[in-house]
């Protein structure tokens, strides 16, 4: 685990700026009133959970979990939910710290770093953390991404021994996390949910031929 641990070090010191170059491969993900965008290795799976006294505030969460040889799993999470300007004015960095802290769990038993920065247009906040996972090591990194219309967190675990196929996956999907392309005018707004119906449609085709093979 020590190696996977300054892995993130400086894995996250590289993150201080989004990489504008979005992945050629893997499943692109941004709700269309998401101002950020991820791409996931292969098509997430996707539920909507909704929380209070009436359940009346629903958001979509995208999880995805890869093995690896040698026990090595990875597990995401990336929820972009809607928000508003005074939400965003309210988030500074102690507000940023103890929101990355509130969503880690119980299993995180230490904390390494907690990083939050203001931006011109956008709010930036990272937290590593080492845990367990039954009897596995584990590393947990969280960000949390802000700007003035809505909240973005991507939340990944790494559990058993650090392996480099896993670790360089887990920097591939950490590094394509950028600020949509068209945040700023919704011009491209339309294209962009069509690419995700289109990477949808075609990842329930191939479901189809796979079971009717069977």
């Amino acid at each position: 685990m020590h190696y996977t641990i300054i892995f993130a070090f400086v894995l996250l010191s590289a993150l201080s700026f989004f990489n504008a170059a979005q992945a050629d491969e893997g499943y692109y993900y941004s709700p269309p009133h998401c101002g950020f965008q991820v791409t996931f290795p292969d098509k997430p799976y996707k539920n909507t959970k909704c929380e209070g006294q009436h359940q009346e505030v629903c958001y979509e969460q995208a999880s995805y979990t890869q093995f690896f040889e040698g026990g090595q799993t990875l597990n995401l999470k990336v929820i972009c939910s809607k928000s508003d300007e005074i939400t965003y004015k309210e988030y500074n960095p102690t507000v940023m710290r103890m929101t990355l802290r509130a969503m880690s769990d119980q299993n995180i038993i230490k904390t390494y770093e907690v990083n939050a920065k203001e931006y011109k247009f956008y709010k930036h906040a990272s937290m590593i953390g080492e845990g367990l996972r039954g009897k596995d090591d584990t590393l947990y990194i969280a960000q949390l991404w802000l700007d003035d219309h809505s909240t973005f967190s991507i939340e990944a675990e790494l559990t058993g021994d650090a392996s480099e196929t896993g670790d360089k996956l887990l920097s591939d999907v950490l590094h394509s996390v950028s600020i949509r392309e068209d945040t700023e005018d919704n011009a491209k707004s339309d294209e962009v949910t069509d690419k995700a119906k289109n990477q949808d449609a075609d990842a329930d085709s191939t479901d189809s031929v796979e079971a009717s093979e069977e």
